[in-house]
């Protein structure tokens, strides 16, 4: 019997678009919340029976055209329960069984309850599930630092990395130059008031392109990169070697924020992220398919 139980990111992205290829022929969608404490619990099972029973009634339905594909399908759901670890429990599973496929897939979150008969699957609990599990970083610029995050067992952690985390502090002085006389003109003086800024960012540059060149062995496809900076430094480097580097870019000064509340800035930027990477998906497949 070939089945797959899903919990790891990389693998559910790369089976979604297997799921999405599957269209045409009869697919059986099932979705259960379930209860990760007793008494409550020991009902899990129960209630995936139930649902069971209720997704065969559909081959007594008058319409029902191929019922030897139904009683094939609902015998290889059957099957794929009895590898359900009942004591470990997420708070709710998905089931997509089609002749192709026969998948579980793990939901760290509650999903409605749901059997579907159709000639697709219904993949929507599939791709939240990839937006709330989706793993990114975290690079925080300012004028004078840089600092690399990723998430580890739950908590934003810097990332122990000198070449990233770095101070770039000004090693230089800068001396204001005196007034010119007032047959100058005020030009004179406001292009050395202009000095600081176009030497700073000078002095600057050398780092961020270290910094940049260092940060490639981090980054890879299904790990989000999100740069947090104010509008100048975002304007003064460029990260992204191409239009597929899967980098997100946020407009603010991280200077004043936790590491955890920077991690709740970049969820909704990565919600968005992986949304739109999905619906790209499904576009294409529906092109194709």
């Amino acid at each position: 019997m070939d089945f797959k139980i899903i919990t790891d990111n990389k693998q559910l992205s790369e089976e979604l678009a297997e799921l999405l290829e599957d269209k045409g022929e009869l697919c059986l969608t099932l979705t259960l919340p379930l209860e990760k404490l007793n008494p409550l619990r020991e009902a899990n099972e129960r209630k995936l029976k139930e649902a069971i029973e209720r997704a065969s009634l559909y081959n007594e339905n008058p319409e029902s055209t191929n019922r030897d594909l139904i009683d094939s399908l609902l015998k290889k759901l059957t099957e794929c329960t009895t590898k359900i670890d009942w004591l470990h429990v997420p708070q709710g599973i998905g089931l997509y069984i089609s002749k192709k496929n026969a998948r579980i897939y793990n939901f760290d979150f509650t999903p409605a309850e749901k059997i579907i008969w159709s000639d697709r699957f219904m993949l929507r609990d599939v791709m939240y599930q990839l937006q709330i599990d989706q793993p990114f970083l975290i690079l925080t610029l300012t004028e004078t630092k840089s600092c690399l995050f990723e998430k580890q067992f739950g908590e934003w952690k810097k990332v122990s990395d000198n070449e990233i985390n770095r101070d770039y502090t000004d090693n230089y002085l800068y001396e204001k130059p005196s007034r010119s006389t007032s047959h100058a003109g005020s030009s004179h003086v406001k292009s050395f008031e202009r000095d600081p800024e176009i030497l700073e960012t000078a002095h600057r540059l050398p780092h961020l392109l270290k910094i940049k060149q260092h940060l490639k062995q981090y980054q890879h496809l299904f790990r989000p990169l999100v740069i947090i900076a104010n509008d100048r430094l975002h304007h003064e480097i460029n990260f992204s070697e191409n239009s597929h580097d899967p980098i997100i870019k946020i407009s603010k000064d991280p200077s004043h924020y936790t590491p955890a509340e920077l991690g709740e800035i970049a969820i909704p930027y990565v919600f968005k992220y992986v949304e739109e990477k999905i619906e790209r998906l499904i576009a294409e497949w529906n092109e194709l398919v």
